[in-house]
């Protein structure tokens, strides 16, 4: 449940399952929220031989039958992920969710076998407007491959570990920008096409099991603590005074530290922002205009100002002409203490219960 809370919290309304039966718990609580969910059968870059296709199909049916009565529920991922498949094994994926949940929706990589067409936007070669898209994965795999596009080779001042998405939240201020630029200008380029819905990969840092590090991509780490990513989703949303996960945001993307920050990003869903350095403005301005930002609900904020001594910054955001929300950081002192907080989502504390703190 609270994964799935954070993940609201973020801004988001849909995500894209992994590729292993989910727990009914997690679907639970995206009932619950209203997170839609792209639920999906086992399986990535491997088909196999009978046994497999058969394993295949009896998983189809138990995933079905298991979650049709979920109202989260978008479609069915009944592909193997990003993996060839012959031709009659995907027609009886479909005749499956005919027999098991008939009226509702499939999804696949494999275009115009499947209701809904899901494709990475580093496999993009053209919009095709003829079928139903969503964009199943962004930000990450384009960059690390480094052939995102844009103006990724203006970016010689930066090591290609720099460059990508895969950054640790103890990466530092630059390279967690760097992160949620990627994101930005990919986020903003899906929206120039018809696609109803994209998932960035992804939510939370995870161990991959396969590899003995730590994958990098998310926008909170594994201890589910934010990087500046999830604050620019966060500030996607519409503000709606009467929803939870809707209220005005303004958040300082910076530690202020001098030497390392050299501008300050604000990423807000108000119409304006006020920056203040040490009680004295610095400029109140409207949303930023550039080839990263045409498309989307609400631009972040970037102030000219360099951190060259210790000092604090406060930001004020504007929604109708009125202050209605702020944020303050300050440059790191000597650390005294630890004060530890647990962010229960909302749910108390049980027996055997595992917290993150």
């Amino acid at each position: 449940y609270r994964d799935a809370y954070l993940i609201k919290k973020a801004g988001f309304d849909y995500v894209r399952a992994s590729h292993y039966p989910h727990s009914p718990a997690f679907l639970k609580a995206c009932d619950k929220l209203g997170l839609f969910v792209l639920d999906a059968i086992l399986g990535w870059q491997y088909f196999g031989d009978s046994l497999f296709v058969e394993h295949a199909k009896t998983s189809a049916r138990e995933l079905i039958r298991r979650d049709r009565n979920h109202p989260c529920i978008l479609a069915w991922e009944l592909s193997i992920n990003e993996t060839p498949m012959p031709e009659d094994f995907m027609q009886e994926m479909n005749a499956i969710r005919t027999e098991e949940a008939p009226g509702t929706n499939t999804a696949g990589w494999i275009k115009d076998k499947y209701d809904i067409y899901i494709e990475a936007r580093q496999h993009r070669k053209e919009v095709d407007f003829s079928v139903p898209l969503i964009v199943s994965e962004y930000g990450d795999r384009e960059y690390y491959a480094q052939n995102a596009g844009f103006n990724q080779n203006e970016w010689s001042n930066l090591l290609e570990e720099e460059r990508n998405s895969r950054q640790s939240r103890e990466s530092g201020e630059k390279r967690m920008l760097q992160q949620a630029l990627n994101i930005q200008e990919a986020h903003n380029d899906n929206r120039s096409t018809h696609a109803f819905a994209d998932g960035y990969w992804s939510m939370f840092d995870y161990n991959r099991g396969y590899a003995d590090d730590i994958e990098y991509s998310g926008i909170m780490d594994i201890c589910r603590l934010p990087k500046f990513s999830y604050f620019f989703f966060q500030s996607q949303r519409d503000i709606d005074v009467n929803n939870e996960f809707a209220q005005p945001m303004v958040k300082i993307a910076s530690y202020w530290k001098p030497g390392e920050s050299k501008y300050a990003r604000i990423y807000s869903n108000c119409d304006e922002v006020e920056l203040y350095l040490n009680n004295f403005l610095v400029g109140r301005k409207m949303p930023d205009v550039d080839y990263s930002t045409s498309n989307l609900n609400h631009p972040p904020f970037t102030f000219d100002v360099e951190c060259t001594s210790p000092g604090k910054l406060k930001a004020f955001g504007y929604y109708k002409g009125k202050r209605v929300c702020s944020d303050s950081i300050r440059t790191p002192e000597k650390a005294r203490k630890i004060k530890l907080l647990a962010n229960t989502c909302g749910i108390a504390l049980k027996n055997n219960d595992l917290m993150l703190i």
